[in-house]
């Protein structure tokens, strides 16, 4: 029975190291919630709900955005008829959604189409927006750390963009 202690001891240490070292490993966003996330986000825009879009914004650019829905009185004038999820590609620091929107802005009733381009970032795990690019929301570039030392990436973004 004492022999069978030494190596006894040796697994339980060996479990503490391997449960160690998987708390410390940074959670990755699953790609296959991707599409679940920008999904929820183009219902949310078709239907009006500027507010609960915010979540999917990184933390500090939420209160901006929903800020700029109110100065611009987008939730009373903004009307989206629809948005469409068109090309996923995914890039180093996360990945990038085309979605075709059309949408008009009160008093006018003339529809404007464009692509718009969602720059989802991988933070700890969550599919999170940084940048939309084009389209009628206030939403400006993230000023997070890592954003600002990835800025060069932008334009490999766009230059892989423009090759579909």
């Amino acid at each position: 029975m004492f022999k069978s202690m030494p190596s006894l001891s040796f697994c339980l240490l060996l479990c503490a190291l391997w449960t160690a070292a998987c708390a410390t490993t940074p959670k990755k966003a699953n790609p296959r919630e991707l599409r679940e996330t920008s999904e929820s986000f183009a219902r949310r825009l078709r239907w009006g709900d500027y507010k609960g879009m915010a979540q999917f914004l990184r933390p500090e650019a939420r209160l901006d955005f929903v800020k700029g829905v109110l100065d611009r009185g987008d939730d009373e004038l903004l009307k989206v008829i629809d948005c469409e999820l068109e090309h996923v590609q995914y890039v180093p620091d996360g990945a990038v959604v085309l979605a075709r929107v059309v949408w008009h802005r009160l008093p006018s009733v003339t529809a404007q189409s464009e692509v718009v381009s969602l720059h989802f970032e991988d933070a700890e795990g969550q599919w999170l927006i940084g940048a939309v690019e084009g389209g009628p929301l206030p939403v400006a570039k993230s000023t997070a750390p890592d954003a600002e030392a990835g800025r060069g990436k932008s334009a490999d973004t766009r230059e892989s963009l423009q090759k579909l």
